[in-house]
C-alpha cells in the first residue's frame, strides 16, 4: 500500500489560482495511472491524498516504480514552474488476515513517509 500526499497545493492555489492547483492534481494523478495502473488499484482519498494498493510486488520493484514515477512526474511539469512536495508512504504486507484492513494498510504507510520535492526547474532531471 502506497500512500501519497500532495503538500503545498494552497499555496500554488493562492500564488498561482485554483486552476494551477487543480493541473498539478491533474497531472499527479495521470502520473499515478502511467507507472502503477497495470499493477494495481489507484484511488483519490480526499483532497490531496492518493491511494495505490499493489498486490504481489516485492519492495524492489516498488521502489523502482516510485523512482519512474517521480522522473515521470517531474518531466509532466516541466512546462509549468509551481515547486511543491508530495510524500508517500510505503506499507509491505507479506500476509494479508481478517485484521489486516485498507484502514489498517493506509495507518500503517502514513507512518513510514519519505518527502520528495518537485522543483520548479526540471530540465536535468533523468
Amino acid at each position: 500500500m502506497l500512500h501519497f500526499d500532495v503538500r503545498q497545493l494552497q499555496g500554488i492555489n493562492r500564488h498561482y489560482g485554483k486552476h494551477a492547483g487543480d493541473g498539478v492534481l491533474r497531472a499527479f494523478a495521470a502520473c499515478l495511472r502511467d507507472v502503477f495502473d497495470d499493477t494495481g488499484w489507484i484511488g483519490r482519498i480526499e483532497g490531496c491524498e492518493f491511494a495505490v494498493l499493489l498486490i504481489q510486488q516485492d519492495v524492489d520493484a516498488v521502489e523502482a516504480q516510485l523512482d519512474r514515477f517521480y522522473l515521470r512526474l517531474c518531466r509532466r511539469l516541466s512546462s509549468e514552474r509551481y515547486p511543491f512536495v508530495y510524500s508517500v508512504g510505503l506499507a509491505h504486507f507479506t500476509q494479508i488476515d481478517e485484521t489486516v484492513t485498507l484502514e489498517t494498510m493506509l495507518l500503517d504507510a502514513t507512518n513510514d513517509t519519505r518527502t520528495y520535492p518537485v522543483p520548479s526547474e526540471t530540465r536535468n532531471i533523468g
